[in-house]
């Protein structure tokens, strides 16, 4: 059907958004996976539902809440006007290592900019953090908004003897990327860290370390709740300038703990 003949197309395109935003605005998390029968496919889980979404990320197959992702297949006017709902609307889970690239060469830069909210690995921070020099992952991240770490870990305040070398190593790696990240991308300036809460409210914490998790955001008026904006350039001038015999003073350090 052309554009011309299209008689959703008769309709004024402030009535036509409000049908895109309500088949995809849903702000529901949305996991991709590399599926292992076929390299060109994802596996994703949402919430308990199994959905299968194919290489061209816009023909959706699910027994429960189908997406009606057809729509794009209207025409070339539709297809333009409605992707950006399709995309910025919902958080996606890349914490798998290999989604992020996957999905950006899959769905190419021009599409995943309009991707506003996502979850990744450590590794994969790691990862971004380098592959930020390459157009592809300039342009393509250069809508992200947030970007949350998948799982907690533990930050040792203090480290003495054998064991400070290598992990102050592995903190200063750490420290490193995501320096990278808030001097190189677009529009995340900010690690928030919000500090783990038992049942009880009370901090997971003893007197040489505590349990976080990290989020890059644009600004610390999109903090929230109990997160706080911290200084990675400073706690990385720090860790550089420690001794490996000496405690650091207050320095922390993130070591992968999921929950």
């Amino acid at each position: 059907m052309t554009d011309q003949t299209s008689p959703f197309l008769t309709l004024p395109i402030e009535i036509r958004e409000i049908i895109y935003s309500l088949l995809f605005g849903s702000t529901s998390e949305i996991k991709i996976e590399a599926a292992p029968a076929r390299e060109y496919e994802y596996s994703i889980t949402h919430n308990t539902d199994s959905t299968t979404w194919s290489a061209d990320f816009e023909s959706w197959a699910t027994t429960k809440h189908p997406l009606s992702a057809q729509v794009l297949r209207i025409s070339r006017q539709v297809h333009d006007e409605a992707v950006p709902f399709l995309y910025s609307h919902r958080t996606f889970n890349l914490s798998p290592r290999e989604s992020l690239k996957l999905m950006l060469h899959n769905i190419g830069p021009a599409h995943f900019e309009y991707i506003r909210h996502i979850i990744i690995g450590w590794e994969t921070m790691e990862d971004l953090s380098r592959a930020l020099n390459k157009d592809e992952y300039g342009t393509g991240t250069a809508g992200l908004k947030s970007m949350q770490l998948c799982t907690w870990r533990i930050r040792h305040m203090q480290g003495i003897s054998n064991s400070w070398r290598s992990v102050r190593g592995h903190e200063r790696t750490m420290c490193q990327a995501a320096a990278d990240i808030i001097e190189k991308h677009a529009q995340l300036r900010i690690v928030a860290e919000t500090e783990f809460q038992r049942a009880d409210k009370t901090p997971w914490r003893t007197p040489a370390n505590r349990k976080v998790k990290w989020r890059f955001i644009t600004s610390e008026s999109e903090l929230q709740g109990d997160e706080i904006a911290i200084d990675i350039k400073g706690d990385l001038k720090r860790l550089r300038a420690t001794k490996d015999e000496a405690s650091d003073g207050g320095f922390s350090l993130p070591m992968i703990d999921p929950l």
